[in-house]
């Protein structure tokens, strides 16, 4: 069974730039919402959201070119990879470019222009390869929430394949009206903030971030390989039940995280502790709690939820929380999550209210969007005692 670990990691969220202040914060249990200023919407109050600093990058598809370089060039460095990347690949993993192709509009139409190229994926990704000479494979995936969690799959089987030596995974997500619109159509937005597994959890709160991370076969970097998450292997399926709603029963759920365990050559005893989806909405937290509570029953490990630290960041929260995540298992606590209060004992679900001490181990971590695009993820983290 071939491993891959990450080894480098870049991300700009609502906490800023880098990974330490995600640690820090997270220690404290610190959320970093707040009321929608990016741009203006009716019904405002209903816009809780993780906006991201950008007040010193450029508009438009400028500004997200620049917060692609941002990331990766972080997570090279830490890597201690060197330009030109003739034998890496990328990957993107983002719901869609639609908040980019917004961002650009609005400059247009700040400049009484009011027509603006519309947007596609080669605008960003094409400028990005050449800065950094990238050589191998260059993909973009759009699995709704799952987008990016799917990329790590995609990126570690393409390693195992020996189709490159490495891959750049990016999980990019802007903040969008028209996501952000569609949402509260559906009724999906809690403007109490996000609820994960709550008893009066009523929606999503939707963030922005971007995220880099440097995945590489196991033993071609040895020198970060001591503080490195393994990827032991992730699954991915489509539950068709409905297009903008869980089956509440979860087996298809179920089923991603055992093919995920399969995989990974992981029995449900050996997980060591879960990182869980847990958008907060009711009908996705109703059939995650009923697919856990399959799989590990009366002998649950420890459950984490990120969403209200980040704001659920959609396509790019496979990458984004895995670098939260892992920063935090790097400062040495499993964060506790954050929003969560009462528990909904229809659920049999708690997840933790108070950070643990973090221990080597393996981990369950869950992805399951809109149309029915699951992912699940299993990894392994080796606590290195100071």
């Amino acid at each position: 069974m071939t491993q891959t670990c990450i080894t480098g990691t870049g991300i700009v969220s609502c906490f800023g730039v880098g990974a330490d202040v995600i640690a820090s914060e997270l220690s404290k249990g610190h959320s970093n919402e707040k009321q929608l200023s990016a741009f203006k919407l009716q019904d405002s109050e209903y816009y809780l959201v993780n906006e991201i600093d950008r007040s010193d990058l450029d508009q438009g598809y400028a500004g997200e070119i620049q917060l692609f370089i941002n990331v990766i060039k972080q997570a090279l460095e830490q890597a201690n990879v060197k330009l030109p990347l003739t034998d890496c690949g990328l990957i993107i993993g983002t719901s869609g470019f639609m908040f980019a192709a917004e961002s650009e509009f609005r400059l247009h139409e700040h400049s009484g222009n009011k027509t603006a190229a519309a947007g596609y994926d080669g605008l960003i990704i094409n400028p990005v390869v050449n800065y950094f000479g990238i050589g191998g494979p260059v993909f973009s995936v759009h699995t709704a929430c799952a987008s990016s969690a799917n990329a790590i799959i995609l990126a570690h089987e393409m390693i195992a394949r020996g189709e490159t030596r490495r891959v750049i995974v990016v999980g990019a997500e802007g903040l969008s009206a028209v996501a952000l619109s569609g949402f509260q159509s559906l009724m999906l937005l809690d403007k109490k903030g996000c609820r994960p597994f709550d008893n009066d959890r009523s929606g999503l709160q939707i963030g922005e971030a971007y995220g880099a991370i440097i995945i590489e076969a196991k033993n071609n970097n040895t020198e970060n390989e001591s503080r490195a998450l393994t990827i032991l292997g992730g699954e991915n399926l489509c539950d068709t039940h409905h297009v903008t709603s869980a089956s509440p029963d979860g087996i298809m759920m179920q089923q991603v995280i055992q093919q995920a365990l399969k995989t990974a050559d992981i029995k449900p005893a050996d997980i060591n502790f879960i990182k869980a989806h847990g958008t907060g909405s009711p009908d996705n937290d109703t059939a995650e709690a009923a697919a856990l509570n399959s799989v590990f029953g009366q002998a649950m490990p420890p459950i984490t939820v990120l969403k209200r630290y980040f704001g659920h960041t959609l396509g790019a929260c496979g990458v984004v929380e895995t670098i939260g995540l892992f920063a935090c298992l790097q400062a040495g606590f499993l964060p506790a999550t954050a929003g969560f209060k009462n528990s909904d004992p229809a659920l049999k679900i708690s997840p933790l209210t108070k950070s643990i001490e973090a221990t080597s181990g393996y981990f369950l971590s869950n992805y399951f969007g809109f149309g029915g695009n699951y992912a699940a993820l299993v990894m392994h983290y080796r606590h290195e005692t100071p």
